[in-house]
């Protein structure tokens, strides 16, 4: 960013509204509240002239460096995604792919804006989206909320993509929370049946196996599954 133009970077105007006590706003150079801006980066960046001075050089680098280090940090979600997605080493790929890749260094060192936190925002979503397919953990769905909310306060256009997100986890956490209760079901009624089967020979379904498989009692898993075991071993021979 050169210095003819600092003046019609509008996160850094409402930046410096802020520092100098003129509130949130004047995003024109004007001395006016506004709401044309999210509150995230502008505060981001007030906190940075506060310690480097109004639209001075050290400040304009220290947000550039600032945006430098949020976009590198994006590689961390993409390695996890790609790992989950595909395996280890695709991700390892894709988080180096994405440290040398030429848009990314150039954006993030030459154009100040909120765009680089948004990016990492929105992989940190998706990771935890996909998380929320397998989990119904009240903090896993809570820590989505939270970071959600701060990713809108920091691009509203986030929130476009947040309740389709929700919906698709939801979604499949349900479908494989139905899944598995099918599965508790078919299980519990083959252990009934094989409880059954054992009773009409006057076996009893948790000792009988107690003399040939060992001298303490096997609980009823372990008594299922040896049965079933025996069976698949009888029908072979």
């Amino acid at each position: 960013m050169d210095a003819d133009h600092v003046h019609a970077w509008e996160q850094g105007n409402v930046a410096r509204a802020l520092v100098v006590g003129q509130g949130f706003g004047s995003p024109f150079v004007s001395k006016q509240p506004s709401s044309i801006m999210t509150p995230v980066y502008p505060l981001v960046v007030a906190g940075i002239f506060k310690v480097f001075g109004v639209h001075t050089a050290r400040s304009i680098f220290a947000v550039h460096a600032f945006d430098c280090l949020i976009n590198s940090l994006a590689c961390i979600p993409i390695f996890l995604l790609a790992r989950r997605g595909f395996s280890e080493q695709v991700g390892l790929w894709a988080a180096w792919t994405w440290v040398f890749f030429p848009y990314g260094i150039y954006f993030a060192a030459a154009w100040a804006w909120s765009t680089h936190l948004l990016l990492l925002c929105l992989l940190w979503l998706l990771y935890l989206a996909q998380s929320m397919e397998q989990s119904s953990r009240l903090r896993l769905w809570a820590g989505f909320g939270l970071l959600a909310g701060f990713a809108g306060l920091t691009e509203p256009s986030i929130l476009i993509v947040i309740p389709f997100l929700m919906a698709l986890a939801a979604w499949r956490l349900a479908r494989a929370m139905a899944d598995a209760g099918g599965s508790c079901v078919g299980g519990s009624g083959g252990y009934d049946f094989a409880v059954a089967d054992s009773r009409r020979g006057g076996v009893s379904p948790v000792h009988s196996d107690a003399g040939q498989h060992g001298a303490g009692a096997l609980d009823g898993k372990q008594w299922l599954l040896r049965t079933l075991d025996d069976r698949r071993q009888a029908s072979a021979a």
